[in-house]
C-alpha cells in the first residue's frame, strides 16, 4: 500500500472509492487487496442496482406517482452504469494479476490526478510504468482521425460518429504528469524510479476493436500487441482489453 495521506472531509465515492476505503485521501489499496476491495463494491452496486430498479417498476405499476417510479428508473440506469465501469475495472485488474502474479505487477486502481481519474496505474517488473483509462465502445470500432484529432466509431452500415469520451481520455491520461511534478510516491520513491518510462494507453472494453480502416502510418507494435499509436501533444496508445496483457509484457530484444 502506498501512502501519502491527508484527512478526508468530502470526496465523491463514484471517484474514489478505493481511497475511501482507506480512509485516507492519497493512500491506495493496490494487487489483491484492491481486487478484493473492487469484487465487494462490485456486488454492493448490483444490489443496490436490483433495490432500486425493483422499487421504481413497482411504483410504475401500482403508484399514482407514475413520474416518481420513472425518475427512480432513470436513477437505476445511471447506477447501472457506474456498475458496469466498476465490473469492467474488476475484470481487468483480474485478468493481469492472474497472469503476471502479485509479485511480478504492482497495480493500483483509480487513482486520483487534479482534474482526473486514471483507471489501473500499473507498474512492471522491469520498472515501466502504465497510466490506463479503460473504455467502452460497446460493439463498435474504433477510428482516429488525424485531420480532426478526434475519435470516431464504425459500425457497418451505419456512418461514423465522434466519439467524445474517447477522445477526451487523451487529455485524461496527460493528467498523471500532475503526479510526476509532485513527487507522489505513486511515481516512485527514488530518483530512478520516477524517471522511468512512463505510457499512456486507452484500453477499449471488451467488444470494441480496433477499426481496420485505421492508417497504416499509426498502427504499431507495442509488446507483442498490435496497437494504435496516437500523437497529439504526447503518446498515447490504443489497445483492445483482449490484447493487454501482450502490450505489457517487455519488448523483445532482436
Amino acid at each position: 500500500m502506498i501512502d501519502n495521506t491527508e484527512d478526508i472531509t468530502s470526496e465523491d465515492e463514484r471517484t474514489d472509492i478505493l481511497s475511501l476505503a482507506t480512509g485516507k485521501s492519497g493512500e491506495y489499496l493496490q494487487n489483491s487487496e484492491a481486487l478484493a476491495k473492487l469484487k465487494e463494491e462490485v456486488f454492493t452496486l448490483y444490489k443496490s442496482y436490483l433495490a432500486v430498479a425493483g422499487f421504481s417498476l413497482t411504483s410504475l405499476i401500482f403508484s399514482p406517482l407514475a413520474p416518481l417510479g420513472f425518475a427512480t428508473l432513470l436513477s437505476a440506469g445511471a447506477s447501472l452504469e457506474y456498475f458496469r465501469v466498476i465490473a469492467r475495472l474488476h475484470d481487468t485488474m483480474k485478468m493481469l494479476l492472474e497472469h503476471f502474479g502479485d509479485d511480478a505487477i504492482k497495480i493500483t486502481p483509480r487513482v486520483r490526478t487534479n482534474s482526473a481519474i486514471i483507471d489501473l496505474l500499473v507498474r512492471t517488473s522491469d520498472k515501466r510504468m502504465f497510466a490506463l483509462i479503460i473504455r467502452s465502445s460497446q460493439d463498435n470500432s474504433v477510428l482516429w482521425r488525424e485531420d480532426r484529432q478526434q475519435f470516431f466509431v464504425v459500425k457497418k452500415g451505419k456512418p461514423a460518429k465522434k466519439n467524445d469520451p474517447l477522445t477526451k481520455a487523451i487529455d485524461e491520461l496527460q493528467t498523471i504528469f500532475d503526479l510526476k511534478k509532485t513527487k507522489n510516491p505513486l511515481m516512485g520513491i527514488t530518483s530512478s524510479e520516477r524517471s522511468a518510462p512512463l505510457i499512456k494507453a486507452i484500453v477499449l472494453a471488451p467488444g470494441a476493436k480496433i477499426a481496420a480502416s485505421n492508417p497504416q502510418e499509426i498502427r504499431t507494435e507495442f509488446g507483442e500487441a498490435e496497437v494504435l499509436k496516437i500523437q497529439t501533444t504526447s503518446t498515447t496508445y490504443v489497445v483492445e482489453c483482449d490484447n493487454l496483457v501482450k502490450f505489457l509484457l517487455p519488448p523483445q530484444k532482436k
